[in-house]
């Protein structure tokens, strides 16, 4: 039987900094839907622009909640989140040479798995913008547990707003907050600050800063550019 039509295939590049402003490395998101669900393919690339890690989402209930697939080609990370009757299934791999870990976890209310951390905060727009703090259960896959964080308005000009995604004050020292600043005009991301969700060759998720520029925004896109992404080898060699 032949798949599902791809609808609607639309997308946007970010530009990944180090601390010292060094380009690290190039997000490609692709967006569409297919099947009833909608799907995200992510490429990452070196600044040459050779592919070098790859993951796929698929949201099948609770956009927040998203099952996913990432493989890291330089370190041989792999993570993977599968949904199943008891909750979700977690897999981590650190590099190639490592066992991987596995876990089962139940699924909480208000939880929050990977870039659903976007369609969270889409959801509960207004009553972050209106300074709410929302108590969430995030999935943190090298712990394969999940993590009690708030997420807040921090900062907000006449075009902008900034939220923040971090553990309880006590615990902040475990993981680093995530601050993601939106578009007050039209709700789109525009920049992300925090650790990467890739690891460098000491295992840790170094500190980023990607900016998504409006250039880079891409309303209707053929699929031939998700074919191509897809394929793509994972054969970039760049360090973080």
């Amino acid at each position: 039987m032949a798949s599902a039509a791809v609808i609607g295939l639309h997308g946007y590049t970010g530009d990944a900094h180090a601390r010292d402003g060094r380009l690290l490395y190039r997000e490609q998101h692709l967006i569409w839907s297919q099947d009833g669900h909608t799907r995200r393919l992510v490429v990452y690339r070196c600044p040459d622009g050779q592919a070098f890690a790859r993951k796929h989402l698929l949201s099948e209930g609770t956009p927040a909640t998203p099952a996913f697939r990432l493989r890291d080609g330089v370190t041989g990370q792999e993570v993977e989140v599968k949904h199943d009757t008891a909750g979700v299934t977690v897999s981590y791999q650190a590099r190639a040479d490592a066992v991987p870990k596995q876990r089962q976890l139940s699924l909480p209310a208000q939880a929050i798995i990977d870039a659903g951390f976007d369609a969270y905060v889409h959801e509960h727009w207004s009553a972050l913008l209106n300074g709410a703090i929302q108590r969430v259960h995030f999935l943190v896959p090298s712990r394969r547990e999940w993590m009690n964080f708030t997420v807040r308005r921090v900062a907000s000009d006449s075009g902008s707003v900034t939220y923040r995604l971090e553990l309880g004050r006590w615990f902040a020292f475990l993981l680093p907050h995530v601050d993601v600043r939106y578009s007050l005009g039209d709700r789109r991301l525009l920049e992300y600050r925090g650790p990467s969700n890739l690891s460098d060759a000491q295992g840790n998720n170094p500190w980023v800063d990607i900016r998504f520029p409006a250039a880079q925004v891409f309303a209707q896109l053929p699929v031939s550019e998700l074919q191509a992404a897809e394929q793509t080898p994972l054969d970039g060699r760049c360090a973080l």
